[in-house]
C-alpha cells in the first residue's frame, strides 16, 4: 500500500538509524524543516529530491513510490480489451481504451499509434487535429520506420481528406520508396522465424494497400461493373493464396468478406441487365 512522503522518510530514516538532525545536516537544511516533512506539515523541495535518494541509496522513484509499469504487459491487455470491443461494432467504447491507454503509457509509440488510427477510424472530421497532432508526433521521433510510415500514412490521408493537396504532397515526399524501406531490406539479412515473420509482416501491409488501391480503382477509373468484379477477384485470390487456412487478422477477414459481397452483387447487377 502506498503511504505519503512524510512516513516513507521516516522509515527511512528510521531503517538507516539516524536522527532528524543528521539527516538535516547532510540536506544543509533545519531539523525543523525535516520534522514538518515527516509529518506531511510540507514537502522537501523538488530539487532536493536527488539528494534524499542519494542519501538513503534509492532512486527518486522508489522515494516518491512510482510504480514500475510493465509497459509490455499492460499494452497487451489494452490491445485484447480494445481489439474485443472494435471487432464487436463498438469503435467509440474501443477509443475509450486506447485515450485510457494513453494516458497510462503517453511515451508508448504503439499506444500513440493506435490511438492516432482510432481517432481517424471513429470520427476522422472530429479528432483530425488530435490524430494529426499524434502523427506529429510520431513522426517527429526517433521510432522504427513502421510507425514513422504510419503516421506519414495519416498524415497524407487527413490533409487530402480537408481538400490540402499541398500538404498532402509535402507528406508524400517524406515518405521511402516501398522497395527501399527498412522492413522489405530487413528480409535480405533475416534468416529462420525472423524471416518468416518479416515477410508475414510486409505481406499483410502489402495486401492492405493492395486493397484500397483496388477500391480506389472501382471508384475513379470510371470502368463498368465487369471490371470491378473482375479486380476484386483478383485480390481476393491472392488473400486467399496467401491464407491458405483464413489464419489472417479481423481486419483482413474484413476486407475479404466485403470483396466477395461486393463480386456476389456485382453478379446480381451484371444478371439483371442481361
Amino acid at each position: 500500500m502506498k503511504i505519503s512522503l512524510g512516513e516513507k522518510l521516516k522509515i527511512l530514516r528510521k531503517e538507516k538509524n539516524i536522527s532528524q538532525e543528521k539527516l538535516a545536516s547532510f540536506l544543509e537544511v533545519s531539523y525543523q524543516a525535516v520534522s514538518k516533512w515527516e509529518n506531511d506539515v510540507t514537502c522537501p523541495d523538488i530539487f532536493l529530491l536527488p539528494e534524499i535518494a542519494r542519501f538513503f541509496d534509492i532512486t527518486v522513484d522508489e522515494l516518491l513510490q512510482v510504480e514500475k509499469i510493465d509497459e509490455a504487459k499492460l499494452y497487451a491487455e489494452y490491445d485484447a480489451r480494445g481489439a474485443e470491443l472494435y471487432e464487436n461494432g463498438h469503435k467509440k467504447e474501443a477509443l475509450a481504451i486506447w485515450q485510457e491507454a494513453y494516458k497510462q503509457m503517453p511515451n508508448n509509440v504503439e499506444v500513440k499509434e493506435m490511438l492516432m488510427s482510432m481517432y481517424y477510424d471513429v470520427d476522422k472530421v472530429k479528432y483530425r487535429e488530435d490524430a494529426i497532432a499524434l502523427a506529429m508526433d510520431i513522426w517527429g521521433s526517433t521510432n522504427h520506420g513502421y510507425y514513422r510510415g504510419q503516421a506519414i500514412s495519416l498524415l497524407v490521408s487527413a490533409y487530402l481528406d480537408s481538400e490540402n493537396r499541398e500538404l498532402a504532397q509535402d507528406w508524400i515526399q517524406k515518405a521511402a520508396p516501398i522497395f527501399c524501406s527498412r522492413d522489405i531490406l530487413w528480409t535480405r539479412m533475416d534468416e529462420g522465424d525472423e524471416l518468416i515473420y518479416d515477410v508475414g509482416f510486409c505481406t499483410h501491409w502489402f495486401l492492405e494497400e493492395m486493397y484500397y488501391l483496388a477500391c480506389r480503382l472501382i471508384e475513379k477509373s470510371g470502368k463498368d461493373i465487369r471490371y470491378g468484379q473482375e479486380l476484386f477477384k483478383t485480390v481476393s485470390a491472392i488473400y486467399e493464396t496467401l491464407y491458405p487456412h483464413d489464419d489472417m487478422s479481423y481486419g483482413t477477414m474484413k476486407q475479404l468478406a466485403y470483396m466477395h459481397i461486393n463480386i456476389a452483387l456485382d453478379e446480381m447487377q451484371t444478371e439483371k441487365t442481361m
